[in-house]
């Protein structure tokens, strides 16, 4: 059974950063706000939610993440291109707590070190959650994420995941999936 949650895109999407630096200037947001979604795992899972970061990217970073982005979809809305960065703690039971993206309703992400690390998808009923489905990115892999379905990050101890991504803010998941085959 599918849920639309993700997509992954076919070919290599490697993107070409001279230095981890380079990648990020100022921070944008820190996400740590605890919804509902994490507070109904908490319930039954422990673990300790990781803090992320997003930072803005140069107009250079810019322009070749959107160089990838087919033209038509850009056509319908230029998304804005961010970097983020999470690390896991000490302990194998860390992750980016079940949630929402208030600010986005899908994104494109480029992974640039992924660790092993799962995404994993929720229902959520009358305060019960329960995971969906889940995937595993690679390096240099795209994949396409519905942000509206709770979605969590399982991390891993003391590696730092980081990703290069195009928020959507106005075109649902269904809509940008349908420019990649």
């Amino acid at each position: 059974m599918s849920f639309n949650c993700f997509k992954k895109v076919n070919g290599d999407h490697s993107i070409d950063v001279q230095s981890m630096e380079d990648l990020k200037s100022d921070l944008h947001m820190s996400h740590y706000k605890w919804q509902k979604y994490g507070l109904s795992l908490k319930k039954d899972v422990d673990y300790d939610a990781a803090i992320a970061n997003t930072f803005e990217v140069s107009e250079q970073l810019k322009s070749e993440v959107l160089s990838r982005i087919p033209t038509e979809l850009l056509n319908i809305e230029v998304p804005h291109i961010w970097y983020l960065e999470v690390t896991g703690g000490v302990d194998n039971k860390t992750m980016i707590p079940p949630h929402i993206d208030s600010f986005r309703i899908c994104t494109i992400n480029y992974y640039i070190n992924t660790n092993g690390e799962s995404t994993h998808y929720y229902s959520y009923e009358s305060g019960v959650i329960k995971e969906i489905e889940s995937f595993s990115s690679k390096d240099n892999e795209c994949w396409i994420l519905n942000t509206t379905i709770p979605h969590s990050v399982n991390l891993i101890s003391g590696k730092t995941r980081s990703i290069l991504g195009a928020s959507f803010l106005n075109t649902p998941y269904e809509k940008v999936i349908s420019f990649f085959s």
